[in-house]
């Protein structure tokens, strides 16, 4: 998804564009190949140690990745700006697959998008923590 955060366009258009990837994907393979990180750690993580460290470390490069594209959002609010936007995409292709639809995609998308713009028009006040 990296090349989907270009500097060129706003964050909202950058999340717009990340989320239409996921869900052209999702679609295309019929709503049967979602996240198999998020279907491997939801299985195993819990049991080994192993699953636990690599399914870790893959969702923090996907948190540095989003951190880094959503370079408008002040840095002291980046990681939890990324962890959201993860967290709701993430839940946005469980409920796709279970519904056989990308709307769930494409609504967490739009807020995803509103949220950025607000955020980079200094619309919102900074999230807790």
């Amino acid at each position: 998804l990296a090349h989907v955060f270009r500097e060129d366009i706003s964050a909202g258009q950058r999340v717009l564009a990340a989320v239409e990837v996921l869900a052209g994907d999702l679609e295309d393979s019929g709503f049967a190949e979602g996240c198999p990180l998020a279907t491997i750690s939801l299985e195993l993580a819990a049991t080994s140690a192993v699953i636990r460290v690599a399914a870790a470390q893959a969702y923090e490069s996907w948190i540095g990745a989003i951190t880094r594209g959503l370079s408008e959002v002040p840095p002291d609010q980046a990681r939890a700006v990324a962890i959201f936007v993860l967290s709701s995409i993430e839940g946005a292709m469980l409920l796709a697959r279970v519904q056989q639809s990308r709307a769930p995609i494409d609504q967490v998308g739009a807020m995803l998008a509103t949220l950025a713009t607000a955020f980079e028009s200094g619309f919102l006040p900074p999230p807790p923590g």
